[in-house]
């Protein structure tokens, strides 16, 4: 019989237990919020809730209705009463209790508001203005009050003066969204705008709830696609955040030149993944851009880096070759063909290749054996073809003395960087060239460095220089004899010679045209007095020397004066 009975009880628990499980529910909450004064909510047993913008959460665990009673203070009837947004239909007078909580997992929102319902009571209030920011990013303000954070602000009126509600987003955010009593205001501006309150309308209650949002800006890499080398590809950020991108250079670029970024952002950091942080970059560059305030570009310029290849060649096969063979990485560094990715195995194509000393020359770069391109042929033209065929086509390559080869003008080391003084050692002297008038201007600077015939800038007027006093030979001998007569010199046509004592006229190069030297007596054919048919036998009475006439004679400072 005790056994029996024990499993009897046991039996009891277990259905009760079932029973138990059959009714739970998981937890929810219930939100209570009195908008206005005049009036109290109540949910189930707990303690009632009154108050302007008084509000309370409560929890349920039960499968049964929940009762909500509103109940109005005396001398006050209740205006509304909303259920999740829902507008719930209210008596006259009196109370209204709502029982549709069974919802769980869910936290039901159930505001109520009240009015006075006698003549003391409207006298004082007649209706509410509320204002609310639903959210962060802007500012809401009506009849000199405002919200400028999360919150919202009550005010009572006791006329029915409309009044505008203005809403206007921060810097770098916009309206997203405004709603009248929960109802969506569509249309309204983003960038914010007015919302004028009407209390005579029906309803003494007038929520105006207002939601930002963050402008979002766009960062535009240089190419819409995956291929361009930056990742994310155009990728959006949110006013005053950061945004991370990599810039990771494609084949055949391993390294990265320089980085473009335009827009307006707090600060940019660039690193590798050696620890560089400026140009240039080895690799992909992850760059950081903080608190982005407008839309960015960001663009890269790819690079290639062989300097680790290059220097491999001397520090392995060649560590013990000649001194000019390990300086190879050193000039290769220095030249214009690192900067254009051009290295070992682009000219010797394997190491050490057919190109060497035996297959091409070192001098003049003229291919020798057939291993390395055709015989003859200037090995440079692989790359430089134009080039070459430039300079085969000038006067530096068909004039009948030796034509000139690519190592003439630039180094023949693995930096074949041009000489700029190199036609000095050919041309020591050109034709009105002078320090006077070239100054420190090298000749590449006008004239094309391959085809010098090609004349891109001249040296512009040259100065003219101070007056020179030219004197004949007579009248040196006069003032060298004391003032004693000597005999006239003259040149094969009779005319006096005149006189610098630097005699430097022609043979500087400035008197000389066309091949022809303009000597003192070519000089004085050209003078003023010379072209008129005059010379010193006509200065006299007797046409001879004639010391007392007005000598010497000045040359002008165009040199075409008087002689």
């Amino acid at each position: 019989m005790r056994k029996g009975l024990a499993t009897l009880v046991c039996l009891s628990l277990v259905s009760a237990i079932w029973a138990w499980v059959a009714t739970a529910y998981t937890t929810y909450w219930v939100e209570t919020k009195t908008t206005t004064a005049g009036g109290s909510i109540t949910v189930a047993n707990a303690p009632s809730l009154a108050g302007v913008g008084a509000i309370r959460f409560t929890s349920f665990t039960t499968a049964n209705a929940v009762p909500v009673t509103v109940t109005p203070a005396s001398g006050y009837k209740i205006s509304s009463v909303t259920v999740d947004n829902v507008t719930q239909t209210v008596p006259a007078s009196g109370s209204f209790t709502y029982t549709g909580l069974q919802t769980p997992n869910h936290t039901v929102k159930i505001f109520a508001g009240f009015v006075g319902a006698n003549a003391t009571n409207a006298a004082t209030k007649t209706w509410q203005l509320q204002i609310q920011n639903g959210s962060a990013g802007g500012t809401i303000s009506a009849a000199g009050h405002s919200v400028g954070s999360y919150g919202m602000k009550m005010y009572n009126y006791s006329d029915t003066t409309p009044i505008p509600v203005t809403v206007a987003p921060a810097a770098g955010y916009y309206v997203s969204s405004v709603y009248v009593n929960s109802v969506l205001q569509t249309g309204f501006p983003v960038t914010g705008g007015s919302y004028t309150v009407q209390p005579s309308a029906a309803g003494k209650v007038f929520n105006v709830t207002a939601n930002y949002k963050p402008v979002v800006y766009t960062v535009t890499t240089n190419a819409a696609s995956a291929a361009n080398g930056i990742l994310p590809v155009n990728p959006k950020v949110a006013y005053g955040k950061d945004v991370k991108l990599v810039v990771a250079p494609l084949a055949p670029y391993n390294s990265v030149s320089a980085i473009s970024l335009s827009g307006t952002y707090g600060a940019v950091t660039m690193v590798d993944a050696q620890g560089n942080t400026t140009a240039p970059w080895k690799g992909s560059v992850v760059v950081t851009i903080s608190n982005v305030t407008g839309n960015l570009s960001l663009g890269y310029t790819p690079g290639t880096d062989n300097t680790g290849q290059m220097q491999g060649c001397t520090s392995t096969c060649h560590l013990t070759a000649s001194a000019a063979v390990q300086a190879t990485a050193t000039d290769w560094a220095l030249s214009g063909h690192k900067a254009k990715a051009v290295d070992c195995v682009t000219c010797h194509s394997t190491m050490p290749g057919p190109v060497v000393k035996a297959s091409v020359d070192a001098a003049s770069f003229k291919v020798t054996g057939a291993s390395a391109g055709t015989v003859g042929s200037i090995y440079c033209a692989r790359c430089h073809a134009q080039t070459v065929a430039t300079v085969q086509a000038s006067l530096h390559y068909t004039m009948p003395s030796q034509p000139l080869v690519c190592t003439d003008c630039h180094d023949a080391s693995h930096n074949p960087k041009g000489n700029r003084t190199a036609c000095q050692g050919c041309h020591t002297y050109v034709d009105n060239h002078t320090a006077q008038t070239m100054g420190t201007k090298a000749c590449v600077e006008c004239h094309d460095k391959h085809n010098p015939k090609t004349v891109t800038a001249t040296l512009g007027t040259p100065s003219a220089h101070p007056a020179v006093t030219l004197y004949t030979f007579e009248e040196v001998g006069y003032q060298m004899n004391n003032g004693q007569p000597v005999p006239v010199q003259v040149d094969a046509n009779g005319k006096g010679l005149p006189y610098s004592p630097k005699m430097t006229c022609g043979t500087s190069g400035c008197h000389v045209k066309n091949g022809v030297d303009y000597t003192y007596d070519k000089i004085s054919d050209h003078a003023f007095h010379s072209g008129q048919g005059r010379s010193e036998y006509q200065d006299s009475a007797t046409g001879k020397f004639d010391a007392t006439k007005n000598k010497p004679w000045l040359q002008s400072t165009a040199m075409v004066g008087k002689w």
